[in-house]
């Protein structure tokens, strides 16, 4: 499996190697994109573009898209489900704790008028 597209949103992204190989597997089969991966960008046509760009877009956000799937079937570890919970609970922990700054910004600068 060429794609080299793919590779350079992994190094963009910076995922571990192994969850890269994993997911990319998981979506070629699942978008059969098998037979785009060794072609040019520029020879495929617009559907085939657009799911290679799908492919894409879900690559680095395996935790958020389908983690919660394989946690539900069992086929997450141990250590690998604590890991990803952790890593939900962070993400969550940081968009809350921004939510709060720019809520209070906001209120700051916010003057009513009327009734």
């Amino acid at each position: 499996m060429d794609g080299i597209s793919f590779k350079l949103n992994r190094a963009i992204y910076g995922i571990a190697p192994a969850d890269f190989r994993r997911t990319l597997d998981e979506l070629v089969a699942l978008l059969d994109l098998e037979p785009l991966l060794r072609k040019p960008v520029r020879t495929l046509s617009l559907g085939e573009r657009m799911k290679c760009e799908v492919a894409a877009a879900l690559l680095p956000f395996r935790w958020t898209t389908s983690f919660p799937v394989e946690l539900l079937l069992g086929r997450v570890g141990f250590t690998e489900a604590l890991y990803g919970l952790a890593a939900q609970a962070a993400w969550l922990g940081l968009c809350l704790l921004l939510l709060r700054l720019v809520w209070r910004a906001g209120l700051r600068v916010y003057s009513a008028v009327g009734a």
